[in-house]
């Protein structure tokens, strides 16, 4: 399997994994929500999805900070071995004890 292959098989995969997902989790709020007794249905309606909004809202911030960070972390390391690299060694041998 070649790299392309393989790039584009992991992005159906979390195209598919994202809206199965936001499926399942939107019919659990649906279903999980207490009913409002004496409200319009279009009140009702207008609630539930500001929910699902604000819901997904929260899950995207989140995503992108555990992201950034993950990316940051990355990024750190990948500038330490290309650092010792430049010097001429590798980052765990770069540190010697007299």
């Amino acid at each position: 399997m070649s790299i392309t292959t393989f790039d584009v098989m992991a992005a159906i995969w979390l195209l598919v994994v994202q809206w199965l997902s936001s499926a399942i989790g939107g019919y659990l709020a649906g279903r999980l929500r207490t009913l409002a007794i004496g409200l319009h249905t279009d009140e009702s309606y207008f609630r539930d999805t500001a929910h699902g909004l604000l819901a997904w809202a929260v899950a995207a911030v989140v995503s992108a900070v555990v992201l950034t960070g993950a990316a940051a972390n990355l990024t750190g390391s990948a500038a330490t071995v290309a650092g010792a690299a430049a010097q001429g060694g590798s980052p765990s041998l770069s540190r010697h004890s007299s």
